[in-house]
C-alpha cells in the first residue's frame, strides 16, 4: 500500500506539475484572453446601449413624423374648409356683381330712354314753338297785307260812303 500511496502521490504531484506547466504557458494567453473577453463584453454593452439609443431616437423621430403627418392632415383640412368658404363667398359676390351689372344695364337703358324721350320732346316743343312763331308771323303779315290793301274784312264798303253823303 505504501507503494501505491507513493505512486498515487507521485502521480498527483506529476499531474500538478503538468497543470502548473500548462497554466504557465496558457496564463500568458489567459491574461490576453481575459483582457479581450472583458473588452468584448464592454463592447457588447456599448453596442447594446448604442442600439438602444438609436432605437429610442428612431422611435422619437417616428413619433415626431406621425405628429407632423397629423398636423399636416389637420392643417390641410382647415385650409380646404377655408378655401370652400372663400369659394362660396366669391360665388356669392360674383352673382351679386352680375345682378348689379344687370341692374346697371337696365338703369342705363332707362336713363338713355328718358334722355331720348326728353330730347325728342324738346325737339317737338321747339318744332311746335317754331311753327307757332312762323304761323303767327305769317298771320301777322297776312293781316297787315289785308289792312294795307284794304282787302277781306278790312275792305272799305262803298255803301257806307254813300250814306254819308
Amino acid at each position: 500500500m505504501t507503494r501505491s500511496r507513493h505512486v498515487d502521490n507521485w502521480e498527483c504531484a506529476r499531474r500538478e506539475q503538468h497543470v502548473d506547466a500548462i497554466n504557465k504557458i496558457e496564463n500568458v494567453y489567459g491574461d490576453s484572453i481575459r483582457y479581450y473577453m472583458n473588452r468584448m463584453k464592454k463592447e457588447l454593452i456599448v453596442h447594446h446601449e448604442i442600439e438602444a439609443l438609436v432605437n429610442i431616437n428612431i422611435n422619437e423621430t417616428l413619433d415626431e413624423i406621425q405628429m407632423w403627418i397629423e398636423k399636416y392632415d389637420k392643417d390641410t383640412e382647415t385650409i380646404g374648409l377655408n378655401i370652400q368658404t372663400k369659394r362660396i363667398l366669391y360665388l356669392d359676390k360674383l352673382s351679386r356683381r352680375m345682378e348689379l351689372e344687370e341692374m346697371i344695364k337696365l338703369h342705363e337703358k332707362e336713363v338713355w330712354d328718358w334722355t331720348e324721350f326728353k330730347r325728342k320732346r324738346a325737339e317737338a316743343q321747339k318744332y311746335f314753338s317754331d311753327m307757332t312763331r312762323c304761323a303767327v308771323m305769317i298771320q301777322a303779315w297776312w293781316r297787315g297785307l289785308l289792312v294795307r290793301k284794304q282787302l277781306g274784312p278790312f275792305k272799305v264798303d262803298k255803301k257806307k260812303k254813300r250814306k254819308k253823303k
